[in-house]
């Protein structure tokens, strides 16, 4: 999953990075934090409508989600909420050390991952 989320993600990392070195880094970061978000959006939305044009009259019950899924959306939102804060306080610059921070946040969100999976690592959430 990782693997196709990176290839996703390599054309939206050039183009970003395009419009950041023509001198709008408002933008990019714009387009860094909302492309993700309307693709998770849309999708989500569309999915959900279509389920629950089948089921209708019946209401659509949600599913219980798992851990894993708790865990994306904690770490996703931090994430968001603290480079929306970072970025936008240092003028619209990611540092090289803020980027760090970030690689690290991603790295923790999979080690996160892989104990609630495989050793059944119970959190808080």
């Amino acid at each position: 999953m990782t693997v196709l989320a990176w290839g996703n993600s390599i054309g939206d990392v050039i183009s970003n990075s395009a419009i950041a070195k023509q001198g709008s880094p408002k933008t990019a970061v714009a387009a860094c934090l909302s492309s993700p978000m309307f693709n998770l959006v849309f999708s989500l939305g569309a999915a959900l409508t279509i389920e629950c044009i089948q089921q209708y009259p019946e209401p659509y019950t949600v599913k219980h989600m798992g851990a894993p899924f708790y865990n994306t959306v904690a770490f996703l939102c931090f994430g968001l909420i603290m480079t929306t804060v970072v970025v936008s306080r240092s003028n619209y610059v990611v540092t090289r050390s803020y980027a760090k921070i970030l690689l690290g946040l991603y790295i923790a969100y999979g080690v996160v991952n892989i104990m609630v999976v495989t050793l059944q690592v119970k959190l808080p959430w």
